[in-house]
């Protein structure tokens, strides 16, 4: 029995988005293998967990949009709309982030954003067409 590597197909290289950080590294973006997580957690608690995952795996809260070892998103919540200081949900500006529509449109291209009551396909197809004309 071989070896299958859960993140095949998941993951790309993107570059930082421009004006919003210091570091001239790419980022590889990457989703959850099933493209989702099973949890008892409400969101909050779920932010929580995710800001503990990041500072175990050394990520350092310095910089606004600073470079940083990973960066864990929340971008659905089942259809729930949350829009705290510290939390929004569906995630704040995915619409105009291929790294972040990419991954999605492989996994859940019919899921519908609950505020702009597009599928990510659509919302994928509308970024593609902006940047192509402009």
């Amino acid at each position: 029995m071989g070896f299958r590597d859960p993140w095949a197909g998941r993951s790309h290289m993107s570059n930082p988005i421009a004006g919003r950080t210091k570091t001239v590294q790419n980022y590889i973006s990457a989703t959850y293998p099933d493209g989702h997580v099973e949890t008892l957690f409400t969101p909050q608690e779920l932010l929580i967990v995710i800001h503990k995952i990041e500072a175990d795996l050394g990520r350092e809260r310095v910089i606004h949009w600073g470079p940083r070892t990973i960066d864990l998103d929340i971008v659905f919540y089942d259809d729930e709309i949350v829009a705290e200081p510290e939390l929004i949900i569906p995630h704040v500006d995915m619409q105009n982030r291929l790294f972040v529509l990419e991954p999605l449109f492989m996994l859940c291209p019919g899921k519908v954003h609950p505020v702009l009551h597009k599928t990510v396909a659509q919302l994928r197809q509308e970024l593609i067409s902006k940047s192509q004309n402009g």
